[in-house]
């Protein structure tokens, strides 16, 4: 059987790269609401829906200062006003699930 090699993805905030695995990926999606179209940032885990997406490493201080800094909407071309209170607190807790040392899961 030939080995695959792992998909490797940049963090945006720290700029190190990452099997893909590894890190969170962030997902700016087009839906349907009453017949208009209308973009909505969505953490993606499964990787199945289509949009631009970015993505961070579980780090917390990477998390932190994607959001302090405005990473998020502006690698994703989208306005502020789409990262919401209840999408930044989903963002912090899927990486409190998992603890982060030197770019390592200690799960």
């Amino acid at each position: 059987m030939i080995n695959q090699k792992e998909k490797i993805r940049q963090c945006i905030s720290c700029r190190l790269q990452f099997p893909r695995r590894n890190l969170l990926r962030i997902t700016r999606v087009l839906e349907y609401d009453n017949g208009k179209l209308k973009a909505k940032i969505v953490i993606n885990p499964n990787k199945h829906q289509f949009g631009r997406s970015v993505y961070l490493c579980k780090n917390p201080a990477c998390i932190t200062a994607a959001i302090k800094n405005k990473k998020i909407p502006k690698m994703l071309r989208t306005s502020n006003s789409l990262l919401d209170d209840n999408c930044l607190t989903d963002i912090e807790n899927a990486t409190k699930k998992e603890v982060i040392v030197d770019g390592i899961n200690q799960t």
